[in-house]
């Protein structure tokens, strides 16, 4: 019984107003009934519970005390209902989707609104299926008294297109006008192709459109539909005026004043004389900006203008450019999505190839958001709209300077008139300049707060701790070298900061103090001529990367359409990037790097069988120059720890980080935003992999892509979780492979970013049991690599060793000298370097980008001989759909291999098969000594692919391959092979990134000896 219930009984309840609900039907969907004690409460949440039914305009209770009791007395107004919906006439179109389409159903609201409504969506839904000439009648339901809704249809006939015809066009066949359009026949004239009146008007948009994106900008385009005597085929014509074609007499540029003009007209495709075409005038823009946005101009504001002139079929074009302020990198915020990330901040830092500090760069941007998106850590899925991007915005110390400046602009122009402008008073003011502290904040678990409870789990960029302003110490400067709470000493390097009456930046430079409470460099060093004590360095050397101010890179540097780089005015090249005359003294190119400053205390959780403590949240401490020994994660000094570790660029650095000098004064800096969302990294996989070179391998793997030996698991919980051992960007396999005719036992680990520098280490160990046709080969061994990366150039150097035991097995029958020497074990040592550069968007099933390597081992052992090795391949996107799914892509591979003379049989070059030319069998195509395969010292093999999607998903590719080259003995082209062919790709995601593939290639030039296979099939394989 509620509170609320009074001792008085319900004596009866009464319904007035209604017709054709029934009082029971009312009464039942109450709580309170006749013989309870009286709620007021419940009878409130009766009448609101009857008011939202669809019976009723209006429920009003009454109720009055007698002596029986409580009388309820309930006013109802209802709500006319449809009895019935029923459409006469329709024959083609079900009776369910016209009332889907309709919206109306019994016990709906009587509306006659909604029935006209109705009537307008029938026509249109007949309409779309190819009866044009319907027509609908609304019977019954216009009116109030009506108590339902009738639909009289006549449908007419399906209007089907039998042709569609062009007549005036003379730019564009008739072919290309088609594949514009959406007007077509049916297939075979029995499926689809049904005329659509809507689809008419949109095409003959659209092929004016087309015409006037290639400068036909008085074209006009009509149409017209022909019926048969039955009304039943249409032949659909397309009248087109096509007019002059316009041509370009000037292509102005406007507001260019850093790159010469001449370098920039260059690059424009578009030039004086030639025809209009709006895809190359968008490319033309799209390079205008791309070239000022690898300078640091990311804001540079560039509209294309058209002025027709009297002159028929000419026009003017005109580039407006708006070029800004040239800006740095802030600070780097990392936001990845999800409740509880567990990635460490350098694995998305060290691909990124900037610092704060440096020039932004709109190239190295979207290399970095490539590299992200094909390191297998990040979900990228353009289908969905997920993938690593990267986004900028001025920093809040950058906003506020620009809003100052503003008002400082409208303080001069008060009181001046126009045509005058203010004299000026003196020279320039000139301030010394320190830049902001560089920091990467990471997202980042709220810490305790209360003692009462822990605040929620949230992810929020961590702020600074506020700093007292020393005097002269402007907006966006630090005072002191790490992040000092209010009232703390500083510790560190401090600048001296003052304003200064110096008419030049190099005066202000001279003029900016000396620097104290720091050892600074060796005593007596000389940077550019200048004592270290009147060098103004930079002491934050380990936050900033890149080049000097004004230097420039060559091998980076924007090209205009011949190849020649696009040179900015006033800016000199300088040798081994030193800085402009004008910032000499500024920029020493050795400086002393400061003490370490101290970490704040790790603060962990309290155990579960302990009270919350009242946590604080530390300061995240600035970046360092060694490696701290690596702190628990989870803790505060952990996430301190992710964000010591920018990313270093240089070649070779003599320290961990390279140095990057000081900035100008009053650069903008806006602040780089990585927007990530982890993937399914870690893979356990049970099954069967099929090939047709390796016959049938069973598998067992365990793959993890996001590996980190150091994070060890404090409980069951991060097991639960999935964050043991998970989140240092390192990858990690363990495979187990029996197999009919091969086996393989492997175990390996990677880490592409050794200590978070660019230095990868590789380490493995296998044992690999292979049936082969004439011998059987087992070898045991392990391999290790130690590499270097150049990531602003995916570049990376790697010195690799490989120790193996063979044993090699033949028939003794086999009397070949190959075999004979290679008999039984043997020892393999091998010594080699190689270079990759990989621009691949995805190792698996690349779309675009290009991969080259190269090796070269030298092999001592039982056999001492010398192998080399190039494979370059080229990924070519020729088209997309609008949201970058659905590529089509032309592939161009060759490898090309030469080997010692000494080379035993087990380790030449070998032909055939899937990995190598399809169309024969595994090794197949290779020569042969008595009939027995011994391969051969030279190896030059081509293949041309193109690959199509076939399914909206993505899931299903068709290819159309030709695989061609050779292997022989010598360096030659004779036995020349050529396989075309065609296949699928099938991608299953619950079995690995390598794609299902299934090939038929028909060899048509070869030798007569190769053993030929017209289809392979792979699982679980990669080419």
């Amino acid at each position: 019984m509620s509170e609320f219930a009074t001792d008085e009984l319900v004596a009866d309840i009464q319904v007035r107003g209604n017709r054709t609900v029934p009082a029971a039907r009312i009464t039942g969907q109450m709580q309170t009934r006749v013989g309870r004690p009286f709620d007021p409460r419940a009878l409130a949440a009766d009448i609101k519970k009857l008011a939202s039914l669809p019976y009723f305009v209006t429920v009003r209770p009454l109720h009055k005390s007698t002596e029986a009791g409580r009388v309820i007395v309930l006013e109802v107004v209802e709500r006319r209902t449809l009895r019935y919906v029923e459409y006469l006439g329709n024959e083609s179109v079900k009776e369910k989707k016209l009332a889907e389409a309709t919206g109306l159903a019994v016990g709906g609201a009587v509306d006659p609104y909604a029935v006209e409504e109705g009537k307008r969506k029938i026509a249109a839904l007949y309409q779309d299926n190819g009866f044009n000439r319907v027509h609908v009648e609304v019977v019954e339901g216009s009116k109030p008294e009506d108590q339902g809704v009738v639909y009289s249809i006549n449908e007419g006939a399906l209007e089907k297109i039998w042709a569609v015809e062009f007549v005036g066009n003379e730019f564009a066949s008739e072919g290309q006008l088609k594949n514009k359009i959406d007007t077509k026949p049916g297939f075979a004239w029995l499926i689809g192709g049904k005329l659509k009146r809507d689809a008419l008007d949109s095409d003959v948009q659209k092929l004016t459109d087309y015409y006037r994106s290639y400068g036909f900008f008085r074209a006009d385009v009509g149409r017209t539909v022909e019926l048969n005597d039955e009304g039943t085929w249409a032949t659909v014509r397309f009248a087109i005026n096509e007019g002059p074609r316009y041509a370009i007499r000037n292509v102005t540029l406007n507001g260019v004043t850093i790159f010469e003009e001449s370098s920039v007209r260059a690059g424009l495709k578009l030039s004086d004389g030639k025809s209009f075409e709006r895809l190359i005038q968008q490319a033309d823009v799209a390079w205008l900006r791309d070239l000022y946005g690898s300078r640091g101009y990311i804001f540079a504001d560039v509209r294309a203008e058209m002025l027709f002139l009297e002159e028929p079929g000419k026009i003017d074009l005109v580039y407006n450019v708006e070029e800004g302020k040239r800006w740095r990198v802030g600070q780097i915020l990392v936001n990845i999505k999800g409740e509880d990330p567990h990635t460490r901040l350098p694995v998305a830092l060290n691909p990124l190839g900037m610092a704060p500090g440096d020039w932004i760069d709109i190239r190295k941007i979207r290399d970095a958001e490539r590299r992200l998106g094909a390191s297998g850590i990040w979900n990228r899925s353009p289908a969905q709209g997920t993938v690593p991007n990267i986004t900028y915005e001025p920093s809040e110390e950058t906003k506020q300077q620009l809003a100052n400046e503003e008002k400082a602009e409208e303080k001069d122009r008060e009181g001046v008139f126009r045509g005058q402008s203010q004299a000026p008073s003196g020279p320039t003011p000139w301030t010394s300049y320190k830049p902001p502290l560089p920091s990467v904040y990471q997202v980042q678990q709220l810490q305790p707060v209360a003692a009462d409870g822990w605040a929620p789990r949230t992810t929020h960029a961590v702020a600074k701790e506020p700093v007292a302003a020393e005097p002269g110490v402007f907006r966006g400067q630090s005072p002191s070298y790490g992040y000092p709470s209010a009232g703390q000493p500083a510790n560190g390097s401090v600048y001296q900061v003052q304003q200064s009456n110096a008419g030049t930046a190099e005066e202000a430079l001279a003029r900016s103090g000396t620097i104290f409470a720091d050892p600074g460099p060796p005593a007596g060093a000389i940077y550019n001529g200048s004592t270290a004590a009147d060098a103004h360095y930079n002491a934050y050397t380990g936050g900033y990367g890149g080049t000097a101010v004004g230097a420039t890179d060559p091998s980076v540097a924007p090209v205009n359409a011949y190849g020649a780089p696009v040179q900015p005015m006033g800016v000199v090249e300088t040798p081994n990037s030193v800085a402009p005359a004008q910032y000499a003294q500024s920029y020493p190119a050795t400086p002393g790097y400061p003490p370490q400053p101290a970490y704040p205390p790790a603060a962990s959780y309290p155990p579960a069988d302990q009270p919350p403590q009242n946590y604080q949240s530390a300061p995240i401490a600035p970046p360092t120059y060694g490696q701290p020994t690596s702190p628990v994660y989870g803790s505060v000094a952990a996430d301190s720890y992710q964000s010591m570790n920018p990313v270093n660029t240089r070649i070779f650095p003599s320290q961990v980080y390279a140095p990057t000098p000081v900035p100008p004064p009053n650069d903008p800096f806006a602040d780089l935003v990585l927007n990530l969302e982890e993937t399914q990294t870690g893979r356990f996989m049970v099954g069967v992999a099929v090939n047709s070179d390796a016959g049938v391998v069973g598998q067992i793997s365990l793959d993890e892509q996001n590996f980190d030996w150091r994070r060890f698991p404090r409980s069951m919980q991060d097991v639960y979780d999935g964050t043991a051992f998970r989140g240092g960007g390192q990858r990690f396999r363990l495979e187990a492979a029996p197999g009919t005719q091969v086996q393989r036992y492997l175990a390996s680990w990677q880490e592409p970013y050794l200590l978070d520098t660019p230095i990868s280490l590789n380490l493995s160990g296998s044992y690999y049991d292979r049936r082969y046709d004439d011998w059987d080969e087992n070898r045991l061994g392990g391999r290790v690599g130690l590499g270097y990366q150049w990531t602003d150039r995916d570049l990376s150097g790697m010195l690799t060793y490989r120790g193996e035991s063979i044993k090699f097995d033949s028939d003794n029958n086999i009397l070949v000298p190959e075999y004979v020497e290679a008999e039984g074990k043997n020892s393999l040592h091998g010594f080699g370097v190689r270079l990759v550069n990989d621009k691949r968007d995805n190792p698996f099933l690349a779309t675009e980008g290009y991969y080259v390597s190269g090796s070269v081992e030298q092999v001592v052992g039982s056999f001492t001989y010398t192998r080399a090795e190039i494979d370059a391949r080229t990924y070519m996107l020729l088209k997309e759909r609008p949201d970058h799914t659905g590529r089509h892509v032309l592939t161009f591979q060759t490898r090309l291999g030469i080997t010692g003379s000494d080379t035993p049989v087990y380790d030449r070059w070998y032909a055939g098969g899937f990995s190598t030319m399809r169309g024969f069998d595994f090794r197949g195509a290779s020569p042969l000594r008595n009939g027995y395969e011994v391969g051969g010292d030279w190896m030059f093999i081509n293949t041309l692919e193109y690959m199509f999607p076939l399914t909206a998903d993505d899931m299903i590719h068709g290819v159309a391959f030709v695989d061609h080259g050779t292997v022989t003995e010598s360096v030659s082209l004779s036995d020349y092979r050529v396989a075309p062919g065609l296949g699928l790709r099938i991608t299953v995601p619950a079995m690995g990134p390598a794609p299902i593939a299934l090939d038929f290639a028909w060899p048509v030039a070869g030798p007569d000896f190769d053993d030929k296979r017209v289809f392979t099939f792979n699982v679980g394989f990669q080419r």
